[in-house]
């Protein structure tokens, strides 16, 4: 299952200062939809990735995991 890589945003959320509420404020959501997203709860699209990966100055792949159904680790 491709995702949300919420360790990286988080890191260079980090970087540049932000906390998540001013994040989501910069690309134009609402707080609690991006904790969502983040969470998994809610898959995000791509107009929402690209505007992520664009303030956050990196590809939008950058800004994915992918992760195995069913495997156990």
């Amino acid at each position: 299952m491709i995702q949300l890589n919420t360790e990286e945003i988080r890191k260079r959320c980090r970087k540049n200062g932000w906390t998540q509420g001013e994040f989501a404020d910069k690309i134009g959501m609402d707080a609690s939809a991006l904790s969502r997203r983040l969470s998994g709860e809610v898959k995000t699209s791509l107009f929402w990735l690209d505007r992520m990966s664009n303030l956050l100055r990196c590809k939008p792949g950058q800004l994915l995991t992918y992760e195995r159904e069913g495997v156990n680790s």
